[in-house]
């Protein structure tokens, strides 16, 4: 029986795993029993790592006129429905767009997601990941 997926998370992880096995371990009798990658001469890469377009590839999106709008501050913020969200710092001064459905908040860099979060409506910071909240610096007297 095949793992059946319980989150978003784990769902990605098992297509991520599929499509891996899929391209670079299973041999494929329309090209000669080679994978894929072995055909097309496709470099090895990390099934873990998602390759996003640097700063200077991005360019600024155009968005529908009636869509939520924001400019991601300097460190990687934006405010959106009384709370502050963290998008990356990668995102500095561009402008993304805000999906809200209930709690669930989508955001995105033209037509590329980049970040789905569920609001918790307990905190100001909405962290990215892992990320903790700043910390405010006390003074040494």
């Amino acid at each position: 029986m095949r793992a059946q997926p319980k989150t978003l998370d784990h769902l990605q992880e098992l297509l991520d795993g599929f499509r891996f096995h899929y391209n670079r371990q299973r041999p494929h009798q329309g090209i000669g029993d080679d994978t894929p990658a072995e055909r097309y001469g496709v470099a090895p890469a990390d099934p873990d790592v998602i390759r996003l377009p640097g700063p200077d590839e991005m360019t600024e999106p155009t968005y529908p006129p009636d869509a939520y709008i924001r400019k991601v501050g300097d460190t990687g913020n934006i405010g959106f429905g009384g709370k502050l969200i963290h998008v990356g710092n990668r995102y500095a001064q561009a402008h993304v767009r805000v999906i809200e459905v209930d709690r669930l908040v989508h955001i995105y860099h033209g037509d590329a997601l980049i970040q789905a979060l569920t609001i918790d409506p307990d905190r100001y910071y909405q962290p990215k990941g892992d990320r903790q909240p700043p910390r405010q610096r006390r003074s040494v007297t």
